[in-house]
């Protein structure tokens, strides 16, 4: 008898664990700022795009994110991730910048970098630029790193939902002296 009374307390925890995981994904805000326009429908999170000075925008490795569409919220998580290869060649403290693909305003950001070698990313990161929710912008303006081998990470908010992005970076001497 004691068994039978363990599964079922054991069920309707796991019962209400996911109702409530349902809830929290199924959840908006009910007082959305008159200021903040929708995003376009856009089936899972868009493209994230680092441009670097006046270079070309570059497309990020998507790591993290939960996105609302036509269906359900997906969620997915992934671990700090490190591209492979170099995305960019930029100069110390060059100004960049982040945007969403299909013209996605985003609400909210968080910007850090940190050495592409790093054993402890975030006990190493350096803080490039951040803002709570807000006026939605069409891009993320900040400041490349000083010198070295960067993971830039950005963690963006949009109406639809939440994702992060990564670009492998080489940061050279000042502005002015990459080739």
């Amino acid at each position: 008898m004691r068994r039978v009374a363990l599964a079922w307390v054991a069920l309707l925890a796991v019962s209400g664990i996911v109702a409530g995981c349902t809830a929290a994904a199924t959840m908006t805000d009910a007082s959305p700022s008159a200021t903040t326009a929708p995003s376009p429908s856009v089936v899972g999170p868009p493209d994230g795009f680092l441009t670097v000075g006046g270079s070309e925008p570059l497309a990020g490795l998507r790591g993290s994110s939960c996105w609302t569409g036509p269906g359900p919220m997906l969620c997915d998580d992934t671990p700090w991730l490190v591209p492979e290869s170099v995305s960019s060649i930029a100069a110390a403290h060059e100004p960049c910048s982040v945007a969403l693909a299909s013209g996605v305003a985003i609400i909210e950001w968080s910007i850090v970098a940190a050495p592409a070698g790093a054993g402890d990313p975030f006990g190493s990161a350096t803080h490039l630029s951040s803002r709570g929710i807000g006026r939605p912008v069409a891009e993320v303006p900040f400041v490349c790193p000083t010198e070295g081998d960067w993971v830039v990470h950005a963690f963006v908010r949009a109406q639809a939902g939440d994702v992060s992005y990564y670009w492998r970076v080489q940061v050279d001497g000042p502005a002015g002296t990459t080739s």
